[in-house]
């Protein structure tokens, strides 16, 4: 009996895979992404995509890569294994679309995520970056209410009055009406967004591939004019 449910088991995950590089298949072809499969962080033949996610064990599959209205756009199913405060495994998956931002001026690294974003996924972004620290919008000007109710803001604290520039009270609006179940994370001017679905959808695809391309041409433009503003007053 035992035997028949592992039978069951794998034959349920095989179709699971299958559907899901149906629709990714279908997604890179609708908006002109070009589709790899699997792909190794340890070669060199293609660009890894980074950030908080990045480890020395992650599998990386359905690599998609190309260019949708002016930005360069790379899509990958990431899955890897952290450890919780009592050392048990356990498995996730994100699925992460990265924008090659436009701006020339250097951002800081900043990583925007949920109140219950997973204990084991904040204990590695604090093992690999201990400089970190969760912070709270709202020196320069005030925020919604809303975006310190549904979000977590955690960078360098020397770096909070120019993330203020760069994620202003407008954009911070907009993301807590149309990123709900989505994170995101600047590192070396490419923005990342996550969203941690176990089921892939054609609609959860085109809702990370819009707002990130949206939000990586909104800090673009704040980057723009804080530099602008930046040189005015030198």
């Amino acid at each position: 009996m035992k035997r028949l449910s592992n039978s069951a088991g794998r034959l349920k995950a095989l179709g699971l895979l299958r559907n899901d590089k149906r629709i990714i298949t279908k997604f890179a072809d609708m908006f002109g992404l070009v589709h790899f499969g699997f792909v190794s962080q340890h070669d060199d033949e293609h660009r890894i995509v980074r950030g908080m996610t990045l480890s020395t064990n992650h599998r990386d599959e359905h690599y998609c890569i190309g260019t949708y209205e002016n930005y360069d756009v790379i899509y990958v199913k990431r899955t890897d294994t952290l450890h919780t405060k009592t050392n048990k495994r356990t498995t996730h998956t994100w699925h992460i679309m990265a924008f090659d931002l436009k701006t020339s001026r250097e951002l800081p690294h900043f990583f925007v995520g949920f109140h219950d974003q997973s204990e084991e996924f904040y204990m590695r972004c604090f093992a690999r970056f201990p400089a970190m620290r969760h912070l709270k919008l709202g020196h320069l000007s005030a925020y919604p209410p809303t975006f310190d109710v549904q979000y977590r803001l955690f960078a360098n604290p020397a770096t909070s009055l120019e993330i203020e520039q760069i994620i202003t009270p407008a954009i911070a609006a907009t993301i807590t009406t149309h990123f709900k179940g989505l994170s995101f994370e600047v590192t070396e001017n490419t923005l990342l967004v996550y969203s941690e679905h176990s089921r892939i959808t054609m609609d959860l695809l085109e809702t990370i591939l819009k707002n990130g391309r949206w939000l990586a041409e909104a800090l673009d433009h704040s980057a723009t004019v804080s530099f602008a503003d930046s040189a005015k007053d030198d």
